[in-house]
């Protein structure tokens, strides 16, 4: 699709009576004539059109621009002489990523010709996007303390486990404890015990975090063996 700049509209408001020059002690009503053109040659199906001002009823419809040799275009009869009339337009290509819209101000004069420009601007609907950071400042919590005993224990035995954390501001720390091939008690809580359920060399780790494990984690790993 070629790049879109603009739509124009040129339009033509004039007395039926043949356009004349002269004037009527008897006003008649004007009619409204508007040809579209898209300049790009992007397909646009179909173009809404308003006819405000002057407290009268607004005229308002669609022109239907999909069959092939169609033009967007609209004759209105039956504007009375007066200033300041409003016509607006507004249109959508077919693949929704053009939008175009405008407007003008023109008057109506009985038996006068008055032409009306309506310049239309597209835009492209919205491609991309924007970031707006916002820093924040935390100082993690740390491990301070880590004591396991035994480090060598039965399959029927348990390991006693506890830690210790320091955080300067005093936020709420939580735990994670983690094991290669037992269970805990309570994996989340600062002292608790470990069952071996497989023999050999295993290790245990424990995770602190004030941030709920986001960003600032601190940990420390302990090997252990579990014996039959």
């Amino acid at each position: 699709m070629p790049s879109l700049t603009r739509l124009t509209i040129v339009g033509a408001l004039c007395a039926l009576a043949g356009c004349s020059t002269g004037t009527d002690s008897n006003p008649t009503p004007a009619s409204l004539e508007v040809t579209f053109e898209l300049t790009d040659g992007s397909q646009v199906d179909e173009v809404t059109y308003s006819v405000t001002g002057n407290e009268i009823t607004p005229i308002e419809g669609v022109i239907d621009t999909s069959a092939p040799g169609s033009t967007a275009s609209v004759e209105v009869f039956g504007l009375p002489p007066g200033l300041q009339y409003l016509v607006s337009m507004a249109a959508v290509t077919t693949d929704g990523t053009i939008t175009c819209e405008g407007a003008a101000r023109f008057d109506v004069s009985a038996g006068v010709a008055t032409e009306v420009h309506v310049m239309l601007g597209c835009k492209r609907t919205p491609r991309l996007g924007g970031l707006r950071a916002n820093g924040e400042f935390n100082v993690c919590a740390d491990l301070i303390k880590v004591i396991a005993s035994p480090l060598q224990t039965s399959l029927s035995n348990g390991l006693a486990l506890s830690a210790d954390t320091s955080d300067e501001e005093g936020d709420p720390v939580a735990y994670r404890w983690t094991g290669s091939g037992g269970s805990f008690a309570d994996p989340s809580a600062p002292a608790t015990t470990y069952s071996c359920e497989a023999e050999g060399p295993q290790t245990i780790e424990v995770e602190v975090s004030d941030d709920g494990f986001d960003h600032c984690v601190d940990s420390w790993t302990i090997a252990v063996t579990c014996v039959v």
